[in-house]
């Protein structure tokens, strides 16, 4: 009890009994995460609706605090710096509740009054920052003044450098918020790693003395032009998105070539072209490519991916119908990447696209990745209203994407072979395990594709999707003795 009458004590502005406070590090352990949690509210706070949770964010969180009980090291060396850091993280955990409570109840009836990004809701947002700011800073004065009484300077070095940190920090730990929204994702500062990377490896770019700066001027002005083409290209793809055929179940799709090689392009049309014939999917699909010869085709970026989503999400039945998606790229552990003329490089995170088809409604989900390590999505789509197949498990490569192929090694034998065959995904997966197997022999290094698929989807879609009996344990040594085919598909080369 003695740790909370210390902090109720300095949050009114008074002095404590420091020899009341036991020096504890559990006590600090948990102030620590208190601290961490009552920011993880407000951030939620402020992201209001339409968040989605981002683990990067936490870690930065994380980093951000471990800095800012460094300078408490620091600043409350001494004898009694575990109870003096105890006590102001406490503090601190306390002042972030109430301004966040605040905020909530403010946010609130913004709202009801319809207030929201008006002028007064940022002075409102302004407003409880500063208050709960100039608070926050007293709560290391009040602490030192508690230990030394007779000395001013050590409380208002120690105020100003927790107002330093506070102000310094977003320009040493790359911003990014753990409840990502368009509210909350504003312009960060950049790093001042970023800026020394900046300094030490200058754009060039039209300073080349070689490069006519006519010339250059037209390419820029062509990248813009392309640019705002293609905002009218991905408008007018999502317009042509029909809705559900109310007489029958609908398959809807989207097909993505995630990066600028051709072979991505290719392999994502043509199993479009394949999906449609089978499964009748018609004007229920859309196509998102980086190939910066596909003018005419929406690019694949977050952007156009959510909203892809979120289109189809409105048009469908969610009980009645399902979303095919294919994706076709390089990927890694953390995601399939996209890239392009017209799209930063960014990652698609499975975290991400579950909360974008949960947002959107989209409740019988069919996710086929053709990339490396793209087996990081089957967990988070393991439950009974989804299918995923993967050309790789998580700790391996997949093979085939030379920019010169029409096909990857597992885009091939999904589509081209097992789906073609079989006419059905459970089938093409089975039969593209084994070819895929065959024609990885020869580099004895394996993809290990792998595939969940749940038992209320595979129920309602049994001509989609096939029989589930049939998705048994992959047996290798079943493919030896004479029985494996080491060419790979005449479309397809190392």
């Amino acid at each position: 009890m003695a740790i909370f009458r210390a902090v109720l004590r300095c949050l009114s502005f008074r002095r404590f009994d420091p020899y009341d406070v036991p020096a504890s590090p559990y006590a600090v352990l948990v102030g620590f995460f208190a601290l961490i949690l009552t920011n993880l509210f407000g951030q939620w706070v402020i992201s209001q609706a339409n968040w989605s949770f981002d683990e990067y964010g936490l870690t930065a969180l994380v980093a951000t605090h471990a800095l800012y009980f460094i300078l408490a090291l620091v600043l409350f060396v001494g004898p009694n710096y575990l109870s003096m850091i105890a006590v102001s993280s406490w503090a601190f955990s306390v002042v972030h509740v109430v301004s966040n409570i605040v905020l909530l109840i403010s946010l609130g009836l913004l709202a009801w009054t319809e207030h929201l990004n008006t002028g007064t809701y940022w002075l409102t947002l302004i407003s409880i920052a500063l208050v709960s700011m100039v608070w926050g800073l007293a709560v290391p004065m009040i602490v030192l003044r508690s230990y030394d009484p007779f000395h001013w300077r050590r409380p208002i070095l120690a105020t100003l450098g927790f107002l330093a940190l506070d102000l310094a920090s977003p320009f040493v730990i790359r911003f990014e918020p753990a409840f990502y929204s368009d509210v909350f994702a504003i312009a960060a500062p950049r790093t001042v790693w970023a800026r020394l990377d900046d300094w030490l490896s200058p754009d060039n770019e039209g300073t080349n003395p070689d490069v006519d700066p006519a010339i250059a001027q037209a390419a820029e002005e062509a990248w813009y032009r392309s640019e705002w083409e293609q905002a009218s290209v991905v408008s007018d793809s999502l317009a042509r998105i029909a809705p559900t055929d109310p007489s029958k179940p609908t398959v809807f799709s989207i097909s993505v070539g995630g990066m600028s090689e051709a072979v991505f392009d290719r392999e994502s049309g043509s199993a479009a072209a394949i999906m449609d014939k089978l499964f009748h999917i018609g004007p229920h699909a859309i196509r998102l490519v980086n190939d910066q010869n596909s003018i005419n085709t929406p690019v694949a970026t977050l952007q156009t991916l959510a909203r892809s989503i979120d289109t189809i999400g409105t048009r469908m039945n969610p009980e009645r119908d399902a979303l095919v998606l294919f994706i076709t790229s390089h990927g890694g552990t953390t995601g399939v990447s996209l890239s392009g003329p017209h799209a930063h490089q960014s990652t698609i995170r499975p975290l991400d696209l579950r909360f974008a088809l949960d947002r959107a409604g989209i409740k019988n989900r069919i996710i086929i990745v053709s990339a490396c390590h793209s087996g990081v999505f089957v967990p988070l789509f393991s439950d009974e209203r989804s299918a995923v197949f993967t050309a790789s498990s998580t700790e391996n490569v997949s093979f085939g994407c030379n920019d010169t192929n029409d096909w990857t090694y597992f885009g091939s034998a999904f589509f081209q072979h097992g789906l073609l065959e079989k006419r059905n995904l459970i089938g093409a997966f089975v039969r593209a395990r084994e070819l895929v197997w065959d024609w990885e022999t020869k580099s004895q290094t394996h993809s290990n594709p792998q595939a969940h698929v749940g038992s209320v989807i595979a129920a309602q879609f049994p001509e989609i999707l096939g029989d589930l009996a049939d998705l048994k344990p992959f047996a290798p040594e079943s493919r030896e003795n004479g029985q494996a085919n080491t060419s790979p598909a005449a479309s397809v080369s190392n």
